[in-house]
């Protein structure tokens, strides 16, 4: 019997990497939590409505809050009115950790990956379009085990920093 969490989430002895909604550890694995006092379905409904309040745009804040599909809160998150690369990539951290925090805290089945299936491994977000939240190449590329050559990774270096202080 296969689980579709552990299969989207292959590991080694020293590192785990991810990609697809299946995996516990994406910001696309639908699961409720709140964040002070706001309800989210997953980590990238958290990450992209945070973005685009940061930048004052309630309009698309809101539809984000409306849209059930990670997919779709990811592509409004890209329409942010507004948007200043490098503004954002200096608050996103601090967002990011908070969404994490809330998530990995308050919704059982994801902690428990965490701290389990995952342990102390170092991991790694293989998103080959993604050199900063991610490691820029996908779980099939030949380098994927080889931690040197991954890109900043902001999400798994979190992910990270949440389990270790669970």
């Amino acid at each position: 019997h296969l689980q579709p969490d552990v299969v989207a989430t292959p590991r080694t002895a020293d590192k785990v990497v991810f990609f697809t909604k299946e995996s516990p550890l994406s910001n696309h694995h639908i699961c409720n939590f709140t964040v002070d006092n706001v309800a989210y379905n997953c980590e990238e409904q958290h990450l992209m409505h945070q973005k685009a309040m940061h930048f004052g745009d309630t309009d698309t804040a809101a539809k984000i809050m409306q849209e059930a599909n990670p997919g779709y809160q990811k592509q409004l998150g890209k329409q942010v009115t507004g948007f200043d690369l490098q503004a954002w990539r200096a608050a996103a951290p601090d967002v990011l950790r908070r969404g994490v925090k809330a998530k990995f805290s308050q919704v059982e089945h994801c902690r428990n990956f965490l701290t389990n299936y995952v342990g102390k491994r170092k991991i790694g977000e293989a998103n080959p379009n993604d050199h900063f939240f991610g490691i820029g190449m996908s779980v099939m590329d030949k380098n994927v085990w080889d931690d040197k050559k991954w890109s900043n990774n902001l999400l798994g270096k979190v992910l990270e920093e949440v389990r270790d202080e669970l």
